[in-house]
């Protein structure tokens, strides 16, 4: 198994467009390079040729690669992911996402850009996540799991992060770029919402995460946790207090 890393930059005055998985993560308000991260089965060897490819698709050069070689615990451990195998500090953060449905059009992967431009320069972090989908993904059916959104291309992802040290004008000012930022797409990608990262300001919640699913889930919830013992905001509502 590999982790690999792959990191593009774009000079100013070239066009952005988002084209494939990317990931912007920025402390200083400005976005770092985009880089597309991911896990692959198999040797470096054999992942060579897959990255090649995906460099000559996205068309625009490439300053770094990263491979490392390691076993499933590491690859899904976030510490080994975030934090070079060691644990940080624990922080807060806030997020909101969109379901990508079709390839992002020119002007909505302009309007993202600009978004993330405004990036605030405070403290705390803020980022975009874009995450591919297709795949086994889609193999499987809409409705054979609690996922929804099986034939989507994508997830995109805005979020921010802070710690106990922040100042709340700063923590202030990272919510408020994140509520930007997901109205600008808002026009471009419409409802959807990825459970994983949930958003306590998302009004349709319940269609967002989980579409035609929710009722079997509801039905399930009355069956498995009758009495909603395991209950928070945004939980599963048993069917009978739907």
């Amino acid at each position: 198994m590999v982790r690999g890393w792959t990191a593009w930059h774009t000079e100013p005055t070239t066009p952005r467009e988002i084209r494939s998985v990317v990931e912007l993560l920025s402390d200083r308000g400005s976005p770092a390079p985009p880089a597309v991260t991911g896990t692959f089965i198999g040797t470096p060897a054999e992942l060579h040729p897959v990255l090649d490819r995906m460099v000559a698709a996205i068309g625009l050069p490439e300053t770094q690669r990263t491979l490392v070689p390691t076993g499933y615990v590491q690859a899904a451990s976030e510490a080994e992911r975030w934090g070079g195998g060691t644990w940080g500090a624990r922080v807060a953060f806030a997020a909101k996402s969109h379901i990508v449905r079709t390839p992002i059009i020119p002007s909505a992967a302009q309007d993202l850009a600009d978004a993330v431009d405004r990036m605030p320069e405070c403290r705390g972090a803020g980022g975009l996540l874009i995450e591919a989908l297709g795949g086994a993904v889609s193999d499987v059916a809409p409705t054979t799991t609690a996922f929804p959104h099986r034939t989507a291309i994508g997830v995109a992802q805005y979020h921010s992060y802070w710690d106990q040290t922040t100042e709340p004008d700063h923590v202030d000012q990272r919510l408020t770029w994140l509520r930007e930022v997901h109205a600008t797409m808002q026009p471009h990608l419409g409802t959807g919402g990825y459970t994983n990262g949930m958003d306590p300001e998302l009004a349709d919640w319940l269609i967002a995460y989980h579409g035609d699913n929710h009722p079997r889930l509801q039905r399930i919830k009355v069956t498995a946790d009758p009495d909603d013992f395991f209950r928070f905001p945004q939980s599963i509502p048993p069917a009978h207090n739907a």
